[in-house]
């Protein structure tokens, strides 16, 4: 009469004879995935780049619709206003010169601040 006896554990046996696969990544994989990366990334700062150039653009442009080949554009000195700027383009009638002028930049006011740059009608 042979005898069998089994060997009771708590802990089960995670261990097992067949080997186990490991994910590698080769190193043209990474070479490729690296290229990727830096090209996507290349191209959301070209983007972003675009997109301050076209936001700056807009928040500077004059709501009026005129064409910038009868005007000029100055930069307000210290202690200009826009009824100085008026009066050296028309001496006869600076008031019509404002009110161009506040209209084709957008202003709602007369006042200015030394280094703004407005659009002015030539002489």
């Amino acid at each position: 009469m042979t005898m069998t006896t089994a060997v009771l554990t708590s802990r089960p046996n995670f261990y097992s004879s067949a080997p186990v696969a490991r994910q590698t990544i080769s190193l043209r994989q990474r070479r490729r995935l690296a290229r990727s990366i830096f090209s996507l990334s290349l191209m959301i700062l070209i983007g972003a780049g675009f997109s301050a150039v076209s936001h700056a653009s807009d928040s500077h442009s004059h709501s009026g619709a005129f064409a910038t080949s009868g005007f000029v554009r100055i930069v307000v000195g210290n202690g200009q206003s826009m009824w100085s700027i008026a009066s050296v383009i028309n001496k006869n009638d600076p008031t019509s010169v404002v009110d161009e002028i506040v209209s084709n930049n957008g202003l709602s006011s007369t006042d200015l601040k030394p280094g703004e740059r407005i659009w002015v009608p030539a002489k």
